[in-house]
């Protein structure tokens, strides 16, 4: 058999089994023994990382999301800005094709109705909420609508945005915002929330968890004291019914293990069974192998996901990982299959539900 680089293979398993992360010394280090950084609001979750954790994170409320949070001096400005986009706007007409419009006419769609005639679909402005909102196509040969709102709190800028849709969609997308925006908030960031709500960066959505839910985040860290290790996590909240198939963790986790263990060499089985975390019930499957880039280290990948609860806000489909991967740029800093297991716990134990992240429904 013929043995191929493990990153390859680790990547191999988790494409076959639908796991997608984000991506990116010292002496080994008893994880169980580390401090603790402050812990982190994220969706409906509180994450506590060790000390010198550097985490990303990206958010998604009902399509929505913080583009931007900068300083300002004051709202009239920013609808002053907004209204010269506008005027500008009015006047650039949509540069959609003879071709075009009748491929969509073809599949049953009025191009007139999607891309309407300017670039420009509409704008509100209301200074005693100092919130103000314009809409319009980024693109004048697509009909794709992209809404921006900008909020200001005290002497910061929010610009909360979505994309999706055509210029007849503008009506019910922007009062859908709107109403959202209402309902948003500024949070500090080592903010831990007591009420019901969405958290996203610096900033809280207001909301019971009632359906229908979309709600998404990702969030990648990297360790100042573990530069050859990278923890990510994916979660999506979502009413959307999907391939059922593709649900079953325990399935597809075990059918591209043993395709795996098929393909490469030296690849050992750790652990692999149920394991509940975050709140619900899931699979997990830890593997090891030596690493090629770093001879005499060992390469880790820990790997958890749960299938989530359809308009479950709290309970979303998930997906977790661990990867340690020492090389001649990042020397090994965790030096048994113990450690790597400890920081796995760790960061796995980590993940909870925030209290009252919801308002649970009486039956």
């Amino acid at each position: 058999m013929n043995q191929l680089p493990l990153a390859a293979g680790l990547s191999v398993f988790m494409m076959l089994s639908g796991c997608t992360g984000l991506g990116a010394g010292t002496s080994g280090i008893d994880a169980s023994q580390q401090a603790n950084a402050a812990p982190i609001c994220l969706g409906r979750f509180v994450i506590t990382l060790p000390e010198g954790a550097e985490p990303i994170a990206q958010a998604s409320y009902q399509s929505i999301e913080i583009e931007d949070i900068k300083a300002v001096s004051g709202f009239p400005n920013v609808a002053r800005q907004l209204e010269a986009r506008a005027k500008k706007m009015r006047t650039a007409k949509m540069e959609n094709s003879d071709y075009t419009n009748k491929l969509y006419r073809a599949a049953g769609y009025d191009p007139d109705v999607l891309f309407g005639k300017t670039q420009f679909a509409g704008i509100r402005v209301d200074r005693s909420q100092k919130q103000a909102m314009i809409g319009y196509h980024p693109e004048l040969d697509v009909p794709t609508l992209r809404v921006e709102l900008h909020k200001v709190i005290d002497d910061a800028q929010y610009v909360l945005a979505t994309k999706g849709g055509s210029a007849d969609d503008y009506d019910n997308i922007s009062a859908f915002m709107w109403k959202a925006a209402e309902r948003f908030r500024h949070r500090a960031a080592d903010e831990i929330p007591n009420e019901p709500g969405f958290c996203m960066d610096k900033g809280l959505f207001a909301d019971d968890g009632d359906p229908p839910v979309s709600e998404t985040f990702s969030l990648f860290v990297r360790f100042k004291d573990h530069p050859d290790a990278t923890f990510s996590i994916d979660s999506f909240a979502t009413g959307a019914a999907g391939n059922e198939d593709e649900l079953e963790i325990k399935s597809r986790f075990s059918g591209a293990l043993g395709l795996m263990m098929r393909m490469f060499a030296n690849i050992h089985v750790m652990d692999r069974g149920n394991r509940e975390a975050a709140g619900q019930k899931g699979y997990q499957v830890a593997l090891s192998t030596p690493s090629e880039d770093a001879p005499g280290a060992t390469m880790y990948k820990f790997s958890w996901a749960a299938k989530g609860v359809l308009n479950d806000a709290t309970r979303p489909y998930m997906e977790i990982e661990l990867d340690i991967q020492p090389d001649d740029d990042k020397p090994a800093t965790i030096t048994s299959g113990k450690e790597a297991e400890a920081l796995w716990n760790r960061l796995l134990n980590g993940i909870r539900i925030r209290p009252n992240s919801v308002i649970q429904q009486q039956s």
